[in-house]
């Protein structure tokens, strides 16, 4: 009897190990994860290659633990990017971002930007004028492009829409102060959860305008 006891016991075990392994973990209303495809990521090393060597003086970009953690869960919350979004452009080449003012990447822009820490700003033109705290200030740029390009291609894409700004929206000094700028870069690819060969690149880049007060600060 007590060998019989034992017996069912571990049965029981084993079916409700089964049962959990056959579930799927959910969230956002029952709506699976956008599964995340494994990189081994150069995402730096390309944007920064992309930059001409006048931009170099601007601004060069690194990578941030921050902003790949943040990204990553934008871009697998369905609610942020959902199947039908991810579907669309697996088979767009062309750059979506909110870089121009008719395209916005879904409103990635915003749920990243909200999820920074420090000071944030809306837009470039910001940059023209002194951070509030007369400190720093940090401007984000959403972009996503189809999975079906390499990782070097879809990131160099993105750079060279972006570093277009620097020119004209990236000033040297302003009202009194001198201005340094720093570039962190981040990229992942996202599938859709009902078919895996449909990928998209979701990718970020933070510009932070670091200022120094000069004798005409006010």
């Amino acid at each position: 009897m007590k060998l019989k006891k034992i017996a069912s016991l571990m049965l029981a075990g084993i079916m409700a190990v089964s049962m959990l392994a056959g579930c799927k973990t959910a969230d956002n209303n029952g709506e699976e994860e956008n599964p995340v495809v494994p990189v081994a990521s150069d995402a730096v090393t390309y944007a920064n290659d992309a930059l001409s060597a006048k931009e170099k003086e601007v601004m060069t970009f690194s990578g941030s633990t921050e902003l790949d953690t943040l990204l990553k869960k934008v871009a697998t919350n369905p609610d942020n990017f959902d199947t039908t979004a991810i579907e669309q452009m697996s088979t767009t080449y062309t750059l979506n971002s909110n870089l121009n003012g008719d395209q916005h990447s879904w409103g990635l822009h915003d749920k990243v930007a909200d999820g920074l820490t420090g000071q944030r700003s809306a837009a470039f033109k910001d940059f023209n004028t002194a951070p509030v705290d007369k400190v720093s200030q940090k401007v984000v740029v959403t972009g996503i492009v189809s999975g079906n390009l390499d990782e070097k291609t879809a990131v160099q894409m993105f750079v060279d829409a972006y570093a277009k700004n620097f020119t004209d929206k990236f000033p040297a000094t302003i009202s009194g102060y001198a201005c340094d700028y720093a570039g962190e870069i981040s990229v992942v690819k996202v599938a859709s959860p009902e078919h895996s060969d449909k990928t998209a690149w979701v990718m970020a880049i933070v510009a932070t305008q670091t200022v120094t007060a000069t004798a005409n600060a006010q």
